[in-house]
């Protein structure tokens, strides 16, 4: 580590112990770099008194607009207010610094062979946790909502099979072209051409009518802003932020 990574590493460890003993956590003694976090830096840190927390250090650009800290903060603060548990607890947040610290839940992402019927069963359970109170303070973006199915149901296809986009467009008898264009939202299909791009590759789609969700309408109208060239920036620097930061740093 050289000198300016071991500044980098001091100032994250000194923003740790401040939030933790803000929410009466203790000391911080050590940040671990957690994998994951996508365009986020995402710590795990070990406290004096041997309980393990979570700082998270969200990405930030000016010339995207998004705050995510407030938008994940207010979402599990509203969770904890309705009784949820299944979510990480916020404690302390410094919007000045883009951080927040969150209480640490063990665990790690299962396989798909690992999948049983009762973690289907956990999530539905949570998702109607999180749904079980109506909330009428952000409007339906339903139009991006409709956009966004395709894409997702194409991605989701690729993924289950391990297909690139060639691979699944010479399945389906179509140009790969046609694949990106509907993975990047620039091509809507028909529900019949949907449904014989993903019959190709033995998937079925079925359709069923349950009450709008509204998780991703914030961050759907906020990206809409963005001109193409203002998305590809965000992306590059995206990729530079998450690259960056210490792996482990221990206080000296």
């Amino acid at each position: 580590m050289n000198a300016s990574e071991a500044r980098a590493s001091d100032r994250l460890l000194a923003l740790a112990g401040r939030l933790a003993n803000q929410a009466g956590c203790g000391s911080a003694r050590n940040l671990s770099r957690l994998a994951g976090g996508k365009n986020n830096q995402v710590y795990r840190v070990d406290t004096e008194g041997g309980v393990p927390l979570v700082l998270k250090r969200y990405f930030s650009d000016p010339r995207d607009g998004r705050d995510r800290l407030s938008a994940e903060w207010n979402f599990l603060e509203l969770a904890w207010q309705d009784g949820v548990r299944a979510t990480p607890q916020p404690l302390a947040k410094d919007a000045g610094a883009e951080a927040a610290l969150y209480s640490f839940v063990a665990g790690r992402k299962l396989g798909a062979n690992e999948l049983e019927d009762r973690h289907v069963d956990a999530a539905a359970d949570f998702i109607l946790a999180i749904n079980s109170k109506k909330r009428s303070t952000i409007e339906p973006a339903s139009d991006a909502a409709a956009e966004r199915l395709a894409a997702n149901l194409l991605k989701v296809a690729r993924a289950k099979k391990g297909l690139s986009q060639r691979e699944l467009a010479d399945a389906a008898h179509v140009a790969q072209s046609t694949i990106a264009r509907i993975e990047s939202g620039t091509r809507q299909p028909s529900l019949p051409v949907l449904a014989k791009i993903l019959a190709a590759v033995n998937l079925e789609m079925r359709i069923t009518l349950t009450d709008y969700d509204t998780h991703d309408d914030i961050l759907d109208n906020e990206t809409a802003r963005l001109s193409a060239h203002e998305r590809a920036n965000r992306r590059n620097a995206q990729d530079r932020f998450a690259a960056g930061g210490p792996a482990t740093t221990t206080a000296r």
